[in-house]
Parts: structure tokens; C-alpha cells; sequence
């Protein structure tokens, strides 16, 4: 038994090497030695192979880390067993606990100028104990500070990439941009460094547009409006600086999707708006971005625009200064746009209904297998059917709609309410309407429509809108 700083010496014995006659030794040449031989790379491969592949079915091999076996995808063979847990041997339960166990250092990261790799000094004057330092040795401290600072930036390039790394995360963390849009910034500004372009403009400038850039990136794009009050830079030379930044860097932006900014000015909108108002507003933005509405606007005049118009679809109402606010444009801009909007999501509706019924015509009107069988003779009840097929064309034809020629309603009601609401036009139902509804047709009822007759509504709102929908006018105020 060995006590503590001891060392075991272990020798080997010497195996005496047999003394094997001449003329039994290899005759051959290095060159065929060599050529014999598998070289290590053909091993490795082989041994990779051996490895993830099964020895029983030949499937594939996977590894369950929890258990420390190698299992066969196919046939749940365990190949190995017993494997060596490369983590840490200690186990947490909370942050601190991990923070407090772990022995090595945080992650390299480039929101360093050094990446994270040098040495800080704390700043307060406290041993390991927790116990203050004395006067002496807190200047001690105090001056070990100081050429630590020194010593971490060797040049002035180092310096510069230190101060824009500053700015990089007070801007990003006072935009909310997400830490990684953060760490390609500061590697935009190092490789901006390298190819000289922030020789002759600001640190500040620079930063932001690498900023800029890097939440374009990664879908999570600002305004430069957003960016002026938190960079304290002015726009255009913000602008200057991004378009310098992607000539030398050779980069490419693609034109920014309004629907991008659809949550942000939502979450700053005062209002409370559901999530179908956010769903809605994302599919018009995506759809004027794709068409000629949305081409030569800010996205955020579409985003914004996109929002009201989702908010009257619902029957959200919210006034377009609160969204103009939260979008940080003028109201007069939403209002200009969001009738546009919603005639892209009309016009698309009435692709959609007119495909449906196109589809559905084509599926009516294909022959059947029954038809190829031989014409029988008429009988009483085939030409009983056949006296009332025209009346039945008579009445599809007499529902297609004047405008669009859609087809797919289930009576002259539902026409007339299609044509007020996608066309704008009146539509005055026919004799044959009223005939058809002459039970609920009496003049005198409280409730009655002076246009038609009909009274069985619920209430007299709904009278006044059917006056206003079927009739294309607008409602008699009562005699009291």
C-alpha cells in the first residue's frame, strides 16, 4: 500500500530476442514491405466503420449516452456497453450550484476583442475569504489592474475592436437584438477593420452598421430610425457607413420582408390585439411584398398598415395613431395603404372561391362509367326527369354572379350578399325572391322591410342591415 507522494516504479522484464537463422528471414524489399502494410488511414476507416456498424444485421449503431451503451438501430443488439462518461463527476441542480462546481472557464466569444481568452482582475477589494484588502494592498490591486488593461490590447486596431464591442452590446441590449446577431456584429466589424474601412469614419458609425447588418441576418431586423437615438449617430452617416461595409465586404442583403416587423410593433402597440390580428397581419404583408402594393414603401408603413387592416378584419378597432406610433410613421400613411390591403386579400378570396367552383363544375360534369352502357328507351320516370332538368339550369344560371361570374351560392340571398360585399354594387331582389318568401312578407309588422315586405329578423338592427345589404340603401329611422 502506497501513502500519499509515493510513486510505484514498475520495470519491465527484458524479453530476449530469439536469434532466428539467416536463411529463414523476410526476403522482401521495403518497397514490398511498405506496399503490404495497410496504411493508418485505410485502419482508421475500417475501425470508424466497425464501429457504427452492426456485427449481427449490419445496421446502424447508436450511441445512448444515459446508459453508456451502443445499441443496434434494427435489431436492439447492445454492442458495447460500460462506456466511459466523459462529463464532469459532479452533479447540479441550479445555476449556482453549476456555476459554483464547474472548474472551467466561460466560452470563447467574439463580443471580445481577445475572445474572452485573457485575464480580469475583480474590482473588489476582497480576498478569497470574502475578507477586505488593506490600504496597502488594494493600491497593490489598484495598479495590477491598470497594466492588466494595458497589456490586453497591444495596438490601436485592438483598442478600436474593444470600444466597438462596447457599443455593439449597449445598443444591442437596449434594442433587444438577440446575443448572436450581437457576436456577428463585432465579427462584421473585425473583418471591416482588416479591409480598412474604418479608416476615416467613426467607431460609433461603424458599429451601428454592422449592427444594422447582422439583424438583418438574422431576421430580426431594426430601422435605422430605432438604431439614431441609442447609437447617437447621425442616419446618414449611418447609411454611409452600411453602404461602404458591404462594398468591401462584398455583401448582399436581400429586401427586407415587412412581415418581420409585424410582432415588434404589435408587442408597442397599447391595445391588446389576438393572435389571429397577428396571423392576418403577417399574411397581407407577405402579400404586398409579393406584389406591386408593397414596391417603392417603407416595410413599416406596410407592416403598420398591415395591422390596421387586420384589426378591422377581426373587428379589433384600434385608431391609426396607436399604430402609427408603435411603427414610428405617420397616420396619414396607413391611411393611404390599408384599403389596398385588404382589396389584395378580397381579390385573393375571390381566386380562391372561383378555383373551388371551377373544380367543382369540372368534377360534375365528368361522364360516368354508367354512361357508356347502351341508350335504353326513355321510360315515364327518365322523361319525367328530363322535363325538369332546364328548369334546374335555369335556376344555376340565374344565381352566376353579374360581375365575376361565380356560380357557388345556395340561393339569391347569398348572390346578392356576395355582390355588396366583394363588388360594392346594389342588387335589388327580383319578383321571383319575393314570391318565394311570401310567408314572411307583411307590410304592417313592426319589423317589416319597406322595401320587400319581409319581418322575420332579430331585432331591428338586423332589419337595418339587410335594408343595406340586399337593398343597397341606408335604414329608415323609426317614426319615434
Amino acid at each position: 500500500m502506497l501513502s500519499t507522494g509515493q510513486y510505484a516504479v514498475i520495470t519491465t522484464p527484458t524479453i530476449p530476442m530469439s536469434k532466428t537463422p539467416t536463411h529463414l528471414t523476410s526476403q522482401h524489399t521495403p518497397d514490398e514491405t511498405t506496399n503490404n502494410t495497410p496504411s493508418s488511414a485505410e485502419t482508421t476507416e475500417e475501425a470508424t466503420t466497425d464501429e457504427t456498424v452492426c456485427p449481427e444485421c449490419g445496421g446502424e449503431v447508436l450511441a445512448d449516452k444515459t446508459h453508456g451503451e451502443r445499441i443496434c438501430e434494427t435489431c436492439g443488439l447492445v454492442v458495447d456497453e460500460d462506456g466511459i462518461d466523459r462529463g464532469p463527476e459532479w452533479r447540479a441542480f441550479s445555476h449556482q450550484e453549476r456555476q459554483d462546481r464547474s472548474r472551467v472557464g466561460s466560452p470563447t466569444t467574439n463580443l471580445q476583442h481577445d475572445k474572452g481568452l485573457s485575464t480580469n482582475i475583480s474590482w473588489q477589494n476582497k480576498d478569497a475569504r470574502g475578507q477586505s484588502l488593506s490600504s496597502k494592498q488594494r493600491a497593490k490591486m489598484q495598479r495590477l489592474r491598470k497594466w492588466n488593461e494595458r497589456f490586453r490590447t497591444q495596438n490601436s486596431r485592438q483598442r478600436a475592436q474593444k470600444q466597438a464591442n462596447n457599443e455593439i452590446q449597449r445598443m444591442g441590449s437596449a434594442l433587444g437584438i438577440p446575443k448572436d446577431a450581437q457576436e456577428t456584429a463585432a465579427m462584421l466589424y473585425e473583418r471591416a477593420s482588416e479591409a480598412e474601412t474604418v479608416i476615416g469614419r467613426s467607431i460609433e458609425g461603424v458599429a451601428t452598421a454592422c449592427l444594422y447588418g447582422a439583424a438583418r441576418m438574422h431576421g430580426t431586423p431594426r430601422p435605422l430610425d430605432q438604431l439614431v437615438p441609442v447609437s447617437r449617430v447621425e442616419r446618414l452617416h449611418i447609411a454611409r457607413c452600411f453602404t461602404q461595409l458591404k462594398q468591401d465586404l462584398n455583401l448582399s442583403f436581400e429586401p427586407v420582408n415587412p412581415k418581420e416587423y409585424v410582432p415588434q410593433i404589435i408587442n408597442d402597440i397599447p391595445s391588446t390585439l389576438p393572435a389571429r390580428a397577428e396571423k392576418i397581419a403577417r399574411e397581407l404583408s407577405e402579400a404586398a411584398f409579393h406584389s406591386t402594393v408593397g414596391s417603392g414603401k417603407k416595410p413599416t408603413v406596410v407592416a403598420g398598415a398591415a395591422i390596421y387592416a387586420a384589426s378591422l378584419i377581426i373587428g379589433k378597432k384600434i385608431t391609426q395613431r396607436e399604430v402609427a406610433d408603435a411603427a414610428d410613421i405617420t397616420a396619414v400613411s396607413i391611411r393611404n395603404l390599408y384599403q389596398e390591403l385588404i382589396g389584395l386579400r378580397d381579390d385573393h378570396e375571390n381566386k380562391t372561391d372561383s378555383s373551388t367552383s371551377s373544380t367543382l363544375t369540372t368534377q360534375r360534369s365528368k361522364p360516368t362509367e354508367t354512361s357508356k352502357e347502351p341508350a335504353s328507351k326513355p321510360t315515364e320516370s327518365n322523361s319525367s326527369t328530363n322535363a325538369s332538368q332546364p328548369n334546374a339550369n335555369t335556376s344555376s344560371e340565374s344565381l352566376e354572379c353579374p360581375e365575376c361570374g361565380d356560380s357557388d351560392f345556395k340561393n339569391k340571398r347569398g348572390r346578392n350578399i356576395h355582390i355588396s360585399r366583394v363588388h360594392g354594387s346594389e342588387q335589388i331582389p327580383t319578383s321571383e325572391e319575393n314570391t318565394n318568401t311570401a310567408s314572411n312578407v307583411n307590410f304592417d309588422h313592426e319589423l317589416a322591410c319597406p322595401k320587400c315586405g319581409r319581418y322575420d329578423f332579430e331585432g331591428k338592427n338586423g332589419r337595418n342591415k339587410h335594408i343595406g345589404i340586399m337593398h343597397g340603401s341606408e335604414h329608415i329611422p323609426d317614426e319615434n
